[in-house]
């Protein structure tokens, strides 16, 4: 037999359905532990939900009574703020009309300015003929000096006295014109003083008129003084009610959003119990097809990468063969453009053309069956999976001295007592608290965490191209990963953990389950890897078993791009 063939273990039917019912059992007891903590997961966030509503109702209730406060605060202020505006209405219509009065009595300022003006330059007048009668009368009184004193030398025969009596009458007569003008002036000025008085009496009536106006506006600012202090008062009462309104509308907020938190995290627990069901169906059809009589697939499948073109009715669509077997395969492909029983051909490099019926669709991609496939037809599929198992050989190699290893080491420390047995083949898993998607711990995790870093080292070299290497139980328990995947959780991000944390998980995964229940010297399968930035990329999945004293403990398994 070729070493790249695999080799097919067919214990009795009778013991195959035994083992079967053994691995039923303890997937089911695994399988209701996680439901059990799934369940006091979903039990927690209720009681806490309940909690949590309480709380809103209490906050509710207060709300509302503040809210009712809230508006007879509000009505206050709103009679308030009517009185105020009245009262500034009146100011306005108060101080519109001293505004008039102010303007009226402006006019009659100025027109009294402009007179007393026109007075003191009368006055100025007066002065000036007032000086003149004084030079006047100096020098009448120098003449009829002069006179007295010609008359006394001359006696009557002085003739200068008469010339004197001339200039005195002169100067009479000037006298006379200059009283004359200052009579004028004095009249002149004492009509200007009454004009003055009936302007003065004028804007005194003018300013007893103001003075109510004043006393009105006085008035009217003291009640809008009062209304502005009321206003004041009640605006600092609805800011210390707008406070408690707006911080118990906060703590309710907050409190809402707690209760949506925990909401969507017994949701998030209830999926958890949905998906363990999942496993469940998973588990049991993994350990159905573990044995001759459960396993329904008749032929053997390998994964592999053929460029193809699928026709089916009026569509013709580039496709590829990821997983192959003498009896079907699977076709990477747009899964919208087919539908259940659809019938056609697909041409394949290294098979050649053969008719079709597709079977189903599924997120792996389109499931079809070869129909009456020719002779020569199932010699070059025979041919292409014997190409698989050729090509795959190196790393065969490898994962089956990774898993000799593997079980030498643990068969040396159950003997040493390291380890026991039952510690190793388990169904134990417990929980690690507060982990987003759950991590799980069991007694011999502190002996993988020693022994199965150095040989992961030690192998990691030997095959370059591989994505990774893992030794995983035969639960799909992943107790130890490669460093960059096994980073602490953090806390709240779910979806950062499920990629960066993927150390002591147990994986869905139902092709990764068959792989780790894998008992042949090797097997390989396809297995769609989910990347980080959202792509989905076939990969093989190359698994070799791990035995402790007889009993299958898990599989090394080494994924590779296709």
């Amino acid at each position: 037999m070729p070493a790249a063939q695999v080799v097919q273990e067919t214990p009795a039917p009778l013991a195959g359905i035994d083992a079967m019912l053994r691995q039923l059992e303890d997937d089911t007891l695994l399988t209701m532990r996680i439901i059990g903590y799934s369940a006091e997961q979903v039990q927690s966030k209720v009681d806490e939900s309940v909690t949590l509503v309480d709380h809103i109702r209490d906050a509710s209730s207060e709300l509302s009574s503040l809210s009712a406060t809230a508006h007879d605060l509000t009505m206050g202020l709103v009679r308030t703020t009517e009185k105020l505006d009245q009262a500034s209405q009146s100011i306005e219509r108060d101080i519109s009309g001293t505004d008039d009065f102010i303007r009226e009595a402006h006019a009659l300022a100025s027109d009294v300015t402009s007179r007393m003006e026109r007075l003191g330059s009368a006055v100025e007048r007066i002065a000036s003929v007032v000086a003149v009668i004084g030079t006047v009368a100096r020098q009448t009184n120098l003449l009829a000096l002069n006179a007295s004193i010609e008359a006394a030398r001359a006696g009557p025969a002085g003739r200068g006295f008469a010339v004197v009596a001339t200039e005195v009458k002169l100067l009479a007569n000037e006298v006379q014109d200059a009283t004359g003008d200052i009579s004028s002036q004095i009249e002149m000025l004492q009509n200007f003083a009454s004009e003055s008085h009936e302007a003065v009496d004028r804007i005194a009536t003018l300013i007893r008129r103001i003075d109510p106006v004043l006393g009105s506006v006085r008035d009217a600012v003291s009640a809008q003084i009062a209304g502005t202090r009321d206003v004041a008062d009640r605006a600092t009462q609805s800011l210390s009610f707008v406070g408690s309104v707006s911080s118990s509308a906060k703590a309710m907020q907050e409190m809402t959003e707690s209760a949506r938190a925990a909401s969507r995290s017994a949701g998030s627990a209830t999926g958890n119990m949905e998906r363990s069901l999942h496993w469940l169906t998973q588990r049991s059809m993994a350990a159905l097809r573990d044995t001759v009589v459960g396993n329904r697939r008749r032929y053997e499948r390998v994964p592999i990468l053929l460029e193809a073109v699928l026709s089916l009715d009026e569509i013709s669509a580039p496709v590829q063969v990821i997983d192959l077997s003498k009896g079907g395969c699977l076709l990477a492909a747009d899964i919208t453009l087919f539908a259940v029983g659809m019938s056609g051909r697909l041409e394949a490099e290294k098979i050649g053309a053969i008719n079709v019926t597709i079977v189903a669709l599924s997120d792996d991609g389109v499931h079809v069956r070869f129909e009456s496939p020719r002779p020569e037809t199932i010699k070059r599929i025979e041919a292409a999976i014997e190409d698989v198992h050729h090509v795959n050989q190196p790393i065969i190699t490898i994962i089956q001295g990774v898993a000799k290893e593997i079980s030498d080491t643990f068969e040396d420390g159950v003997n040493s007592g390291e380890v026991a047995l039952t510690d190793l083949i388990t169904f134990d898993y417990q929980r690690i608290a507060g982990t987003d998607p759950i991590q799980y711990e069991t007694k011999a995790t502190p002996f993988y965490e020693e022994v199965l870093p150095p040989i992961y080292e030690r192998w990691k070299d030997r095959c370059p191209s591989s994505l990774f290497m893992l030794a995983c139980d035969r639960n799909s328990y992943i107790p130890i990963h490669h460093p960059q995947y096994s980073l602490p959780q953090r806390p709240g991000d779910h979806q950062w953990n499920d990629l960066n944390s993927r150390n002591k998980r147990i994986m869905e995964r139902s092709k990764m389950l068959v792989a780790v229940r894998n008992r042949n010297p090797y097997a390989a399968t396809l297995f769609q890897r989910h990347m980080s930035d959202g792509r989905i990329v076939p990969t093989t999945l190359m698994a070799a078993p791990i035995f402790v004293r007889g009993q299958l403990w898990g599989n090394v398994y080494l994924a590779k791009e296709l």
